[in-house]
């Protein structure tokens, strides 16, 4: 008798998690990270809209508390998200300093891209309409990036922001641009650049 209710268990287990698996696959889900430090995840359907949120650390606890994002299109969602986190003061509207990264996982590569593009669009037209300074950028963020982002004190923004600027210029110490800001990082970046197409 216990063996007969184990297999019908271990039957009715197996056909759950093949139609989950199904499920999940015909909603094409796609997952959006937004790291300020809060940091959040947001799981969306095949039409854009938030079926999930998840927290990444205590101060995206903090910035989420109150917020409804679940069933918002993934631009209002962010919206809301950046305002929250000005309300709270992780993003700080006087501040040059402000860095977003934004990760986006789709079933494809073109898929992605394409996602990342909407919503770096759409949050440079929401910094720009309530006057935010803030540097966005995509992808690139390492386990060494988060580690030297923790060694320096700085967010992983900054961090990654650092390490591009190296390894365009190798001359540049990594100390030395810590102690910038992100507008001057951008400007040794912006020249390495110049000084290429020239």
């Amino acid at each position: 008798m216990k063996i007969k209710i184990l297999l019908f268990t271990v039957v009715i287990l197996g056909v759950i998690g093949l139609g989950l698996y199904s499920f999940l696959s015909q909603e094409n889900f796609r997952i959006v990270t937004i790291d300020i430090n809060p940091s959040a995840q947001l799981v969306l359907n095949k039409d854009d809209k938030v079926v999930d949120v998840i927290s990444l650390n205590e101060e995206a606890d903090i910035v989420l508390a109150g917020l409804e994002l679940e069933n918002l299109i993934v631009a209002e969602a962010i919206d809301k998200f950046i305002d929250s986190a000005t309300l709270t003061g992780y993003i700080d509207e006087y501040s040059e300093e402000n860095v977003v990264l934004v990760t986006a996982k789709a079933e494809t590569e073109e898929e992605r891209e394409n996602l990342e593009k909407r919503i770096l669009d759409n949050i440079n037209e929401r910094v720009n309409e309530v006057g935010l300074s803030m540097l966005v950028l995509t992808r690139g963020v390492t386990e060494d990036i988060v580690a030297g982002a923790e060694v320096y004190g700085i967010n992983n923004g900054k961090m990654l922001l650092i390490e591009r600027a190296i390894s365009l210029n190798d001359s540049l110490i990594k100390e030395e641009l810590v102690e910038m800001s992100i507008r001057e990082i951008q400007s040794e970046i912006k020249t390495v650049r110049d000084q290429r197409i020239e």
